[in-house]
């Protein structure tokens, strides 16, 4: 699909001019791709890393890339900004400067007899991969498919009239998905490019421009700024015959200037409109309609669609857009890098209108709307307002205040357009009271890699600078961080919380999952599908979450299940209904469990020190509650207090341990195994095949024991397959995959379970597991459902005692539960209390070490 980005120019044509002025054609780039798909497999798919270099090397390793059907991951040339990437989506391909293909892990040069293994299952529509943010590192990854590409570069080389005649020049980084679609449209077109590193902060720009021979280029506002100020537009203007801007609304006022200017010097200047989730560009303004409609942002490109969703009175609304050019999805996680289409439209997060003729305007953001004492307000107007006074600013805010950072260059135009005038000039034009507006001046405003604007650096700036964060401090008024910092430490039991690394790399286990999604979901809101491998300060929000008691967040399924199963297991033992099948449950929830938080760590020392603390959590205050039941109640023998029931039946021994032990010795048992390299070799390369084939083994065994019921159904071998069953759900990230799970469960369970109720609880628990991923929960409910289900062990080994007491009915349940609860949240303190001392006391000596170390080496 991609191969017209080479094949439309004439042979002879210039396709790349590069810095030093040596020329490519098209002929001579078709060689050079083809030369450079020689060393690529064809066989299998892979990952392949372009840090986008502005070199004619890196576009040649692009476009090689995807005439052999690999996925491009594009990203910054910095490694800084990459490695936060590339640390979560390894590369099987890794592309040098000069567009060399070396092995991912840079070990040597691909030739075409190498073989290489792919780290992850790609879907075989991907072909390019980038940040959401072009060139922030963030690791939420766009999938765009070779249709999405062609399909928008056609769409812009029809909108703006580009043709084999024009040239345009790499001002915008290639990686970000502005800069990445001048290179496409371009190629498509049979046009040619300029590649090297211009910048318009260069007196000379439009000098350059004209002896490049340069008919167009892109430009983000904050570059406009810059030309405005270091290069102006020249009286002539040489062959340039067009100037398109996105990346961000150019205020009213600028567009106006910027148009006559241009029209002036018969420059046609063009507004487009765009995000990465579609390709790049969604809206292009139509010739000479700048000027007469500085507010729009152009008109939707052939074959795609603008809507409004939920239009206002004044027909406002989300703008919601649909066309070939949208995303497939994105990828969270290495895992999601298989999955196919998932959407099939857009929802832009801007909020604008569309007329009748089809003109697209945008008057904000969703999130770019607070209400303070009553008033609504439009923080992007607030910025606008400033720009027309001639003020640079970032303007954030949320419910709380309002939140300036304006540029001191700017801001003293007049003599008096400092912090205090510009406060004064908001209270007078919004009606908000002086004590919800916070101004700071700063010498350059932050910004971004791509030129964006860097908004929450400009919001720390002016907490930071007009000393609210150290008021919010002195009110005890925490940032979010603080709070889940405090949380968490707290639950883990540690010292220090490290926010770029995930809640399972910062210690968490399955027992204390729980207990730490209640607690980020206050300070967070609704959490994503698969938080906890998520680096927690993606979770953070930038503001306080504020929501009604009665409004739903949607919590972890796995946490709702813990809670039901805590309720049936008790209720039925106490025969106050008939309904079994939770403990069954919890051993698939727990094998769900064992793979997020522990098989997902990448050594094997963190993995057995992870499934070492989960089997001690449970097996200590099991034990005790069964040795305190041989010496005093008599509820228990020996074996149950050594916690080998299933091996050695002790005088006096009961069963009611008997999930305790298979949870314990089944856990142990599958982190032996992932102890054998090839093992976890296979697991990561190939999760799901992996966990199923390990599920066949322990139906070998289900199948080999299928003389002895009591083995078959209480005992760690006879419950192995139900544990390793709930490992194949969590990596079934694709429904063909959930499809046979199911099917799985179908055939092994006949003739396994006591009644069809117990086999239809465990079903429908699969079945949420697999398709259900999160549930909603009132927030007025959730601290009870998290601590119920946080305290499921505590409820299950409490149970028995409370039943020797009080005998079957009612009241064990309403005494189990609370008992249960009250009994988990003191040992949590205790082990949180004692991990902290345990901490502290392992830190003392390394910070006298690196004293003594630093003083010694200073002498």
């Amino acid at each position: 699909m991609t191969d017209c980005l080479t094949g439309t120019g004439d042979p002879g044509d210039p396709a790349l001019i590069a810095d030093d002025g040596a020329t490519i054609t098209y002929g001579q780039l078709a060689d050079l791709v083809d030369r450079a798909c020689a060393v690529l497999p064809v066989d299998v798919k892979l990952l392949v890393h372009l840090p986008f270099h502005r070199t004619t090397g890196c576009i040649i390793a692009y476009l090689a890339a995807l005439k052999t059907g690999h996925a491009v991951l594009l990203t910054a040339p910095d490694p800084g900004q990459y490695e936060p990437v590339t640390d979560r989506y390894p590369a099987d391909v890794t592309v040098t400067a000069d567009g060399c293909f070396l092995l991912g892990d840079g070990s040597g040069e691909i030739t075409a007899d190498c073989a290489v293994t792919p780290h992850h299952d790609i879907h075989p529509d991907t072909a390019v991969l980038m940040s959401t943010s072009g060139t922030t590192g963030s690791q939420k990854l766009v999938r765009l498919t070779g249709t999405n590409i062609v399909a928008n570069a056609t769409g812009i080389v029809q909108a703006l009239g580009i043709t084999a005649a024009d040239r345009s020049l790499t001002v915008l980084p290639p990686h970000y998905s502005f800069g990445l679609s001048v290179v496409n449209t371009h190629l498509l077109a049979g046009a040619s490019l300029v590649v090297g590193n211009y910048g318009v902060t260069d007196p000379e720009f439009f000098t350059r421009v004209r002896q490049l021979g340069v008919t167009n280029f892109g430009a983000v506002p904050h570059m406009l700024d810059l030309l405005r100020a270091t290069a102006p537009l020249p009286a002539a203007a040489g062959a340039l015959r067009l100037i398109y801007q996105a990346g961000g609304k150019l205020d009213r006022h600028k567009t106006v200037a910027w148009a006559g200017d241009c029209d002036r010097l018969g420059i046609d200047f063009r507004v487009m409109y765009g995000q990465t989730e579609a390709t790049a560009r969604m809206t292009v303004m139509k010739k000479g309609c700048a000027a007469t409609h500085p507010d729009a942002a152009g008109y939707v490109l052939d074959g795609c669609s603008m809507t409004v969703r939920d239009p206002a009175p004044d027909g406002t609304g989300e703008l919601v857009f649909e066309g070939p050019n949208v995303m497939m999805g994105y990828a969270h996680t290495p895992q999601d890098l298989a999955l196919g289409v998932m959407i099939d439209h857009l929802d832009t997060g801007d909020v604008g209108t569309v007329d009748d003729d089809g003109l697209v305007t945008i008057t904000g953001r969703k999130a770019d709307f607070v209400k303070i004492a009553g008033l609504r307000i439009e923080l992007h107007r607030l910025q606008e307002m400033l720009s027309e006074k001639g003020i640079n600013s970032l303007v954030t805010g949320d419910d709380s205040g309002v939140r300036v950072l304006v540029e001191k260059q700017t801001s003293v135009t007049d003599g008096s357009a400092g912090p205090a005038a510009v406060r004064k000039f908001l209270v007078d034009h919004t009606g908000i009271d002086a004590g919800h507006i916070s101004v700071a001046a700063t010498g350059v405003l932050p910004r971004l890699a791509n030129e964006k604007p860097d908004r929450a650096t400009a919001d720390r700036m002016v907490a930071q600078i007009t000393g609210q964060a150290e008021k919010a401090e002195q009110q005890q008024v925490a940032s979010p961080e603080k709070r889940v910092a405090g949380q968490l430490e707290r639950i883990l039991g540690v010292d220090g919380i490290d926010f770029n690394k995930s809640f399972a790399a910062n210690g968490g286990t399955s027992l204390n999952q729980v207990a730490a999604a209640a607690a980020l979901t206050k300070v967070c809101g609704t959490l994503p599908v698969g938080w906890a491998n998520e680096p927690l300060s993606t979770l953070l929000p930038d503001t306080h979450v504020r929501m009604a008691p009665w409004k739903a967040v949607w919590i972890d399924s796995p946490v709702i299940i813990r809670m039901v199963a805590a309720f049936t297991i008790v209720a039925s033992h106490a025969s106050v209904m008939d309904v079994t099948g939770g403990a069954h449950s919890l051993l698939m929830v727990a094998g769900f469990a064992l793979g997020m938080f522990t098989l997902s760590k990448t050594s094997r020392t963190q993995r057995l020190s992870s499934v070492l603390r989960t089997i001690v959590s449970v097996a200590v205050p099991a034990s005790i509650v069964a040795t305190l039941g041989v010496l005093f109640t008599g509820t228990y023998g020996l074996s149950n207090a050594l916690l080998i029931h299933w091996l050695w039946e002790f005088p006096g021994s009961q069963r009611h341990l008997w999930f305790i032990e298979a949870y314990m010795w089944d856990l142990g048992l599958i982190a032996g195994v992932f102890c054998i390299p090839p093992v976890v070799g296979s697991y990561r390369r190939h999760p799901f095949a992996t966990s199923l084939a390990l599920l066949a083994v322990a139906i070998g065994f289900r199948y080999a024991l299928a003389f002895d019921v009591d083995i078959l159904r209480w005992d760690p071998a006879g419950v192995l397959w139900l544990v390793l069953l709930g490992l194949a759900v969590l990596n079934a990230d694709r429904y063909p995959k959930k499809l046979l799970v199911v099917a799985v469960f179908a055939v092994v369970s006949r003739d396994y379970f006591w009644t069809e109720q117990q086999r239809f609880y465990v079903f429908v628990v699969l079945l949420v597991l697999l398709f259900v991923p999160r549930l909603p929960v009132p927030r007025i409910l959730l601290t009870p459902v998290t601590l119920m289900s946080s305290a499921t062990l505590y409820i299950y080994l409490v149970q028995f005692d409370v039943l020797a007491v009080l005998s079957y009915g009612w009241p064990t349940v309403m005494v189990s539960i609370p008992l249960g609860v009250v009994v988990s949240l003191a040992v949590n303190r205790v082990q949180a209390r004692y991990s902290s001392t345990v901490v502290r006391r392992s830190q003392k000596p390394q910070r006298f070490l690196r004293a003594h170390t630093t003083s010694s080496t200073a002498d």
